[in-house]
């Protein structure tokens, strides 16, 4: 059973390792893990890290019965026009910070059929993937409030 580790666990700070050899059905168990707890939660995003679980995965849902599964997620480009925006987290429970990130990303990364896909994504959907992806590197919200206040 996995639980969402909070920002007082130290796990939260540890940095996830690309998925480079695995098992197919203990990956779709992950997943699927990974998808219940977010939606019971009601988050729009959660990465594996969250759940303690030391492989690059970010599970996003923004869009209604449309989840995005990501598998080692690697930004290839952001854009130059960047976008402040309200940003919380399923780790640090009622806390929101305006956080500035780039308005688009194009993004490489393995879907759930192991297929390598590159995509642009922009607005809400590329605030969600960029915060999952910190996680993934240990950085929270918090660090980025402490970097403005500094």
């Amino acid at each position: 059973m996995f639980n969402i580790i909070n920002i007082n666990d130290k796990r939260i700070r540890f940095i996830s390792k690309k998925i480079i050899k695995y098992n197919k059905i203990k990956k779709l168990y992950l997943i699927k893990q990974m998808i219940i707890i977010m939606l019971k939660n009601k988050g729009i995003g959660i990465s594996s890290t969250q759940l303690n679980i030391n492989f690059d995965i970010i599970i996003i849902n923004i869009k209604k019965n449309k989840i995005l599964i990501l598998i080692n997620p690697l930004i290839l480009k952001k854009s130059k026009l960047c976008t402040i925006s309200n940003e919380g987290c399923l780790s640090i429970i009622n806390f929101f910070s305006s956080i500035i990130r780039p308005e688009k990303i194009f993004l490489n990364y393995i879907n759930l059929f192991n297929k390598c896909k590159k995509k642009i994504f922009n607005n809400l959907i590329s605030r969600c993937i960029q915060h999952e992806i910190d996680h993934l590197f240990g950085i929270l919200i918090i660090d980025y409030y402490k970097i403005i206040i500094k």
